[in-house]
């Protein structure tokens, strides 16, 4: 991602270097068998296929977990994501950065990966409430509020809320403290108000 590399170039040197494992070229000379080179390449239609297949993965199957989100913009980053379902009915989207994210920042890149998990996710932007989290230079929380245009796409115009007491309230939620990697994930950032049913 950092060298900006589109889909396609990345596919085609993948499989030039089968190519050349193949035929010898590399690998200390090794070679492999035709046929389960040409299965790895995968005929031109398969490719075709793949590259149509929109990419999903399942997310938010661990409650209380944060899960990396990959997001496309004008520089593709990574992101921490969590999805809270509210008593209301709402949805809360907690968005925090990855360590060593080689794209955008959340903050620059909200409006996409605003609408990047509501299509994916099919999270209604009535019932979005978005949440962005900064550790440094101190521990910040910020509510984002987005002003759609007549016609144009519903994340517009975002504008950030500090996040008050009153407004953790009104979300059931309470803050916890920062993030903490412990090698499988990065858990809840939020002590939750209600109980599930």
């Amino acid at each position: 991602m950092a060298k900006g590399l589109t889909s396609g170039e990345v596919l085609a040197y993948r499989k030039r270097l089968y190519q050349a494992v193949a035929k010898g070229e590399i690998l200390g000379g090794e070679r492999l068998d035709p046929a389960a080179v040409a299965a790895a390449i995968g005929s031109d239609a398969s490719a075709k296929s793949r590259k149509r297949e929109a990419w999903r993965f399942p997310l938010w199957q661990v409650e209380n977990q944060m899960e990396l989100f990959a997001y496309r913009a004008a520089h593709d980053g990574v992101c921490y994501i969590e999805q809270i379902l509210l008593p209301d009915g709402r949805a809360a989207v907690v968005c925090a950065p990855a360590p060593g994210n080689p794209g955008m920042s959340i903050t620059n890149a909200v409006e996409t990966i605003a609408a990047q998990v509501w299509a994916r996710f099919d999270i209604g932007p009535e019932t979005l409430v978005w949440l962005e989290h900064w550790t440094t230079p101190k521990p910040q929380w910020h509510r984002v509020l987005f002003h759609p245009k007549a016609g144009g796409t519903p994340f517009a115009e975002p504008e950030w809320l500090e996040m008050t007491a009153t407004m953790w309230r009104g979300l059931w939620l309470k803050p916890k403290g920062r993030l903490r990697y412990d090698g499988f994930g990065v858990p809840t950032l939020l002590t939750k108000g209600f109980s599930r049913r």
